[in-house]
């Protein structure tokens, strides 16, 4: 629980001490240890929660709750009863949140059986961030959240079905870019605890944590081009342009390359 010193909006630091928290969570955390972040806020229907909001995608799974706003006179009885009222809210929904990230999981932990894990960055196709956002938004409060997640994947693979590279008897993905094939049991490198020192705050909570799901650390994607070449450089998980391999890239979920 983290104060907000306003009743009717965030303050711009909100969201990145809420995030600084968790990432101090993490690193502190066994790398191989399940790893979710779950949040609870208070929705004012403004732009600093939007932007809060925002700024928790796609690691995190969020659930909003109605602001405490007792009436300006009231008395202390009110206030109190209006303050149990707001940690009855907030408890409830945590438990919401706990069962959602049990069922999310389920299918984060499919690795490549599954597009929720494909990278944001690379992955350059708007059918993976209309699942991502659509189930962000809505996998909380969903009165059926594994038929919404059914649905929103039948949706993503009427897009872009599974396919195999060349010469390549298992299965994959593709942008149209790059195939993104698992590495197998080869799982040659992750993104380390001691790495986040030199990425963004939110590098290390996207590396274990998608829409809220827990997911295997050391999972990432073999890719190689579908015509053609590798490009010179591709984005990593905050932007840094970074050099593949010669023959190819390997990208977390998270877009750390590997």
């Amino acid at each position: 629980m983290t104060p907000n010193h306003s009743n009717h909006s965030y303050s711009s630091r909100h969201a990145k001490d809420l995030i600084a928290q968790a990432h101090q969570v993490a690193v502190k955390s066994n790398e191989a240890d399940k790893f979710s972040t779950l949040l609870v806020y208070s929705d004012f229907g403004d732009k600093t929660t939007e932007q809060l909001w925002e700024s928790f995608f796609p690691f995190c799974l969020p659930i909003a709750i109605q602001p405490f706003s007792p009436p300006p006179d009231a008395s202390k009885r009110v206030l109190n009863e209006s303050l149990n009222e707001v940690a009855a809210r907030v408890i409830t929904s945590a438990k919401q949140l706990r069962d959602r990230s049990k069922i999310i999981s389920e299918f984060t932990q499919l690795a490549n059986l599954t597009p929720l894990l494909l990278p944001p960055r690379n992955f350059r196709s708007d059918a993976l961030h209309r699942l991502l956002r659509d189930l962000y938004r809505n996998l909380a409060i969903a009165d059926e959240p594994t038929e919404l997640i059914k649905g929103a994947l039948q949706t993503f693979f009427a897009e872009c079905p599974r396919t195999r590279a060349p010469g390549q008897e298992r299965h994959c993905f593709s942008d149209g870019h790059l195939y993104f094939q698992s590495p197998g049991k080869a799982r040659h490198g992750f993104f380390r605890n001691t790495n986040s020192e030199r990425h963004d705050i939110t590098c290390l909570l996207n590396a274990r944590s998608r829409l809220g799901g827990a997911y295997h650390y050391t999972f990432h994607y073999d890719c190689v081009p579908t015509k053609g070449g590798l490009r010179a450089e591709y984005d990593n998980c905050h932007g840094a342009p970074c050099k593949p391999k010669p023959t190819h890239v390997n990208i977390a979920p998270n877009d750390y390359m590997v």
